[in-house]
C-alpha cells in the first residue's frame, strides 16, 4: 500500500481514492498529534489484504511504530535478510528445507532461532485478531538478536550445509514475521 498525494491509498496496483483519507490526512488526534502519517508511506502487503479498512489498519500500525528504534533497526537487518537471500539466490546457493538445529554453531544463531519461534506464534495471534501495531511491536523485541546475528554470524559460510542452514534461518525469519507487510518496503528514516 502506498500513501498517494491528499491521502489517497495504492493497494496491489489498485487506487482507493477516499474523502476520509483526505480528511484524515489533516486531522489531529485528542494529544494534538496528526491523525495520520505526516510523510509518504509505502507498505507492501505481500498477499492481499483483508480489504480496504484491512490494508488501512496495516498502514496505521507501521506508522504508529515505525519511529521506534527497534523497530527501525529490525526493519533494516530484514532488508538485508531480504538481500543476502538474494544474492545467494543469484549466486546459485541453495537454502535448507528446514532449519537444522544440530548445525547451529553460533551462540547468536541459536538465540535468533529460539527467539524469533518464540514470537512467531504471538505474533501470528496478533495478525489474526487485526491487532497490527502489537504485532510489529513484538517483531521489533528481536531486535538484540537480529543484531548480534549479524554481529558475530558469518551467513555465506565457506561449509555448504553451514551456509544453507543460515540462509534457512533468515527465510523462516522473514517468512514468520513479513505477513503484515513487507519490511524492505517501509522507509523509516525522515
Amino acid at each position: 500500500m502506498q500513501m498517494m498525494a491528499k491521502g489517497c491509498v495504492r493497494v496491489g496496483g489498485i487506487i482507493l481514492a477516499a474523502a476520509v483519507f483526505c480528511a484524515a490526512a489533516e486531522d489531529v488526534n485528542a494529544q494534538g498529534e496528526k491523525a495520520f502519517p505526516s510523510r509518504p508511506i509505502t507498505l507492501v502487503v505481500p498477499f492481499p489484504a483483508g480489504g480496504p479498512s484491512d490494508a488501512v489498519a496495516r498502514a496505521e500500525a507501521v506508522t504508529a511504530v515505525r519511529d521506534s528504534e527497534d523497530f527501525a533497526a529490525v526493519s533494516s537487518a530484514f532488508k538485508r535478510m531480504k538481500n543476502i537471500l538474494s544474492q545467494a539466490k543469484e549466486k546459485g546457493f541453495a537454502s535448507g528445507s528446514s532449519i537444522d538445529t544440530a548445525l547451529l554453531t553460533e551462540p547468536t544463531e541459536k538465540a535468533l532461532a529460539e527467539r524469533s519461534a518464540e514470537l512467531a506464534e504471538g505474533v501470528k495471534a496478533f495478525s489474526a485478531e487485526k491487532n497490527y501495531k502489537a504485532a510489529l511491536e513484538q517483531i521489533a523485541t528481536l531486535r538484540p538478536q537480529v543484531d548480534a546475528f549479524f554481529d558475530a554470524v558469518m551467513v555465506m559460510a565457506p561449509d555448504a550445509e553451514v551456509r544453507a542452514n543460515r540462509l534457512a534461518l533468515l527465510e523462516k525469519v522473514l517468512r514468520d514475521f513479513s505477513s503484515i507487510a513487507d519490511f524492505s518496503e517501509i522507509v523509516v528514516a525522515g
